[in-house]
């Protein structure tokens, strides 16, 4: 039963082939070159990410200071202190040559603010000031946002007229609750 190979069946033979070629060929091309293009970006994407995650890995931060304690962890004092906080309104009101007219808390019991992190409380006051220029007015809230408290500013009116530059801000400080 030995059948004799062909013309025919080389050429068959050989068709099947060129097929199989075309065809790995165009799959080559669409399936597997983009492929290894995407396995390549992805690659460099990598490396650039290390590289930007090592510098700033690298970089000293100002955020902690000591163990787990950020910067504004440390603005937050243990007790209430409004004496103190007094205090170092009127020194920076004296610096700023601005007179402080009215400070007094205010109630913020029966509002609905944002919530507090378990062991802070807060306490508002409404300050109420005047001086001559606007730079005078502008070195006092200066002092304010750099305060070694940390201090967050609720509301901002501040007035210009003939007569000087008068301030109504209310501000929100911050203490350890026991």
């Amino acid at each position: 039963m030995s059948k004799q190979w062909s013309k025919l069946h080389t050429i068959i033979l050989i068709g099947l082939v060129c097929a199989a070629l075309i065809i790995y060929g165009i799959t080559y091309l669409n399936i597997i070159r983009p492929m290894k293009a995407d396995l390549e970006a992805a690659k460099k994407e990598v490396a650039m990410f290390e590289k930007q995650y090592e510098k700033i890995a690298d970089q000293p931060t100002g955020d902690t200071v000591e163990g787990n304690q950020t910067t504004e962890e440390l603005k937050i004092p243990f007790q209430k202190e409004p004496d103190n906080l007094l205090k170092n309104v009127q020194i920076m009101a004296d610096e700023a040559n601005v007179t402080i007219q009215l400070l007094q808390t205010v109630d913020t019991s029966n509002e609905e603010g944002n919530q507090l992190p378990s062991g802070v409380g807060s306490t508002t006051f409404s300050l109420e000031a005047e001086s001559n220029q606007l730079d005078q007015m502008n070195a006092f809230l200066t002092a304010i946002k750099g305060s070694k408290r940390l201090i967050t500013i609720n509301t901002l009116n501040l007035d210009k007229n003939a007569n000087g530059v008068y301030l109504i801000v209310t501000l929100t400080t911050y203490y350890v609750e026991e």
